[in-house]
């Protein structure tokens, strides 16, 4: 049975499971915020088998907190 790769990781050992390549390309970046989700059943999966897709989402503010929307 062959190993499994494990994938590589940045920002200080911290695993990257996905980028909007293309935000940066597009569209003119103004802030950076660094935030974490809430996950429940097949996004987990979704996220274990390398399946993430960010293509047209993006960040909507409301009352305070960001929403990630679109995706």
């Amino acid at each position: 049975m062959a190993a499994k790769k494990r994938k590589s990781t940045s920002d200080g050992g911290r695993l990257v499971v996905s980028k909007h390549k293309k935000a940066f390309r597009d569209f003119e970046i103004v802030d950076r915020v660094e935030a974490g989700l809430v996950l429940k059943g097949s996004e987990v999966k979704s996220i274990r088998e390398g399946s993430v897709n960010l293509k047209d989402s993006y960040i909507r503010p409301l009352r305070g907190e960001l929403f990630l929307v679109g995706c």
